[in-house]
């Protein structure tokens, strides 16, 4: 179990890699909050204000990976978030928190480790 759990959005497409992430992360005692894509993780992260992490793909329909953190930064919130992709330009990420990017397939093992230690 981990000393200081996070609450965290998870926001992924795919169902399976969602369900996994968050089981994960609940498993080891995180307060989790899954979204199938950035629209529906923006909503979640404005409605909770205990939110301080955020874990997302690129990748996703309605609202992507960049335009949630944009909409983030715009919003002035500034917790840590992990980029979980196949692929990610950092460079268009504006954002003024901790950014950090794991690829897909990705190590779970990492996936926490980058959690744990995320600022």
């Amino acid at each position: 179990m981990v000393k200081k759990s996070k609450n965290i959005v998870v926001a992924e497409d795919d169902a399976d890699g969602r369900r996994l992430i968050l089981d994960t992360l609940k498993y080891v005692g995180h307060q989790v909050q899954g979204a199938k894509d950035g629209q529906e993780a923006l909503e979640l992260i404005l409605r909770d204000a205990n939110i301080n992490m955020l874990i997302t793909d690129i990748k996703m329909p309605k609202m992507d990976g960049y335009e949630l953190i944009d909409a983030l930064y715009v919003k002035k919130y500034r917790f840590p978030i992990i980029v979980c992709s196949a692929g990610c330009d950092l460079k268009r990420i504006q954002y003024e928190g901790t950014v950090e990017f794991i690829s897909k397939p990705y190590d779970y093992n990492q996936l926490l480790k980058m959690v744990r230690t995320a600022k």
